[in-house]
């Protein structure tokens, strides 16, 4: 079913990554409404770096209450682990 919260987050990931930011906050913000856990996964998603700096995004992944900051954190590659 397409309506599905990964579905969802793959067309995130899509737009992304050509750069259309308001389409991937838009597909974020609803996959997030439908499962929750979507907010953590996509927090350390690194197909969702084009959006790191956008204030939409930022404001996404903060949650209901707006307490957890978006934490960067460096993409470990096999080698470096």
């Amino acid at each position: 079913h397409p309506a599905t919260a990964p579905a969802i987050q793959a067309a995130a990931v899509a737009h992304a990554q050509r750069h259309e930011h308001a389409e991937a906050v838009a597909h974020l913000e609803r996959a997030i409404a439908l499962n929750p856990a979507t907010r953590a996964l996509a927090r350390h998603d690194p197909d969702l770096e084009p959006l790191r700096d956008d204030d939409a995004f930022r404001t996404a992944l903060e949650g209901p209450s707006g307490s957890r900051p978006l934490a960067r954190r460096p993409v470990k590659t096999r080698s470096a682990r």
